[in-house]
């Protein structure tokens, strides 16, 4: 089930995620991305703020991690589990997540434009309005963007 909460919701969601994680926002810890970027995996790390353009973690475990604000443009998940991950303003631009699990992902914020998001599973998702999708995305049922979800 996809659903549309306000921004408000979605930040109190996000602050109890980061609170579970031990995190704190926007302070990526640089062995976690190290592991992320040499083997593609790194469930439930601090991940904020990262760059990780282009990063190769097909088939990857980053689900619970904490990648708010982090910089995934044209990055490769394609098969990744990003189940419960907190992606609020992540830039996902021209990201591959074909096939992808994002079921429960924060995604506030989260610019998914031109993302191939085709057969990823999207249930219980949190989003608001300041997801982005476009005409370039591709949707998790194969459609063209914009994308509901």
């Amino acid at each position: 089930m996809h659903r549309m909460i306000g921004k408000r919701t979605v930040g109190m969601l996000a602050g109890l995620a980061l609170s579970a994680l031990g995190g704190a926002a926007f302070a990526a810890d640089p062995a976690a991305v190290q592991q992320a970027r040499d083997t593609g995996a790194c469930a439930g790390c601090d991940l904020s703020g990262a760059d990780l353009m282009a990063l190769h973690a097909d088939a990857g475990d980053l689900s619970f991690s904490n990648m708010t604000g982090a910089e995934l443009y044209r990055s490769s998940l394609s098969g990744a589990n990003l189940a419960g991950a907190v992606l609020v303003d992540a830039n996902m631009r021209h990201a591959q997540l074909a096939g992808a699990d994002m079921s429960g992902a924060v995604l506030s914020g989260a610019d998914l434009s031109g993302a191939n998001l085709s057969g990823a599973n999207m249930s219980a998702v949190l989003t608001d309005t300041y997801t982005n999708t476009d005409a370039s995305t591709t949707c998790p049922d194969g459609s063209a963007g914009p994308c509901n979800f």
